[in-house]
């Protein structure tokens, strides 16, 4: 079978960043530099906000026909700001990383989410960090 796909969206340096207009990210307005303690900081926060199975296998087939991909195990699905530093579990956040680039990608991720929870940079910097480029 012969899959047609038209992308609408294009990736940004050779795949490590999405596109803007289709991913432009979101935070979780709740999330905050003063309650960084009581929300991503804590050790369940992520396994709390992170959507469900099916809701990550839809969002990651319809993200992939956005950006015309069609091999499903070349891609994974990521948060452009990661939950970990209260990026929101909503389509607008999400787009399908390249897998080559999803453990450089959540290596950064911890690094900036630990500077974050020992107060060394803030929350918005990290985002900012994180959403702009994450390669440094």
């Amino acid at each position: 079978m012969i899959e047609l796909v038209l992308a609408l969206c294009l990736y940004r340096a050779h795949g490590a960043l999405p596109d803007l207009r289709c991913t432009p990210g979101f935070a979780d307005p709740f999330v905050t530099d003063t309650n960084v303690d009581r929300t991503i900081c804590l050790p369940e926060y992520e396994d709390r906000v992170r959507p469900n199975v099916f809701w990550q296998q839809q969002t990651l087939r319809a993200s992939r026909l956005h950006y015309g991909d069609t091999n499903p195990s070349a891609y994974r699905l990521d948060f452009l700001i990661p939950l970990s530093l209260g990026g929101a579990a909503v389509p607008g956040n999400a787009w399908p990383i390249p897998v080559r680039f999803n453990r450089p990608k959540n290596l950064a991720e911890g690094t900036l989410h630990r500077l974050v929870c020992e107060h060394v940079i803030s929350l918005w910097a990290a985002r900012a960090l994180v959403s702009t480029d994450w390669r440094g």
